[in-house]
């Protein structure tokens, strides 16, 4: 599934199924966005993927947070 090549950084996977009506996908218990879980995974190139085939950067997770917030959490660490 969509949700696993992009934890697991499978580019050709991701690309054959994204879309514009799963591109913001978010988990239900975390809300995390697919590009959340491409930052949190450190994988730049399935972030473009994700953000040249539409995914929102505004969107927040459970706690209120971004994608952008969670790279710079990463950059921190």
């Amino acid at each position: 599934n969509l949700h696993a090549a992009v934890v697991n950084n499978h580019e050709e996977t991701v690309v054959a199924l994204v879309t514009r009506h799963n591109v913001n996908y978010s988990d239900p218990k975390r809300q995390l966005t697919l590009l959340m879980w491409a930052v949190e995974a450190n994988t730049l190139a399935i972030a473009e993927i994700l953000l040249k085939n539409g995914a929102l950067q505004h969107l927040t997770d459970h706690t209120g947070y971004t994608a952008l917030h969670r790279a710079a959490f990463k950059k921190n660490e």
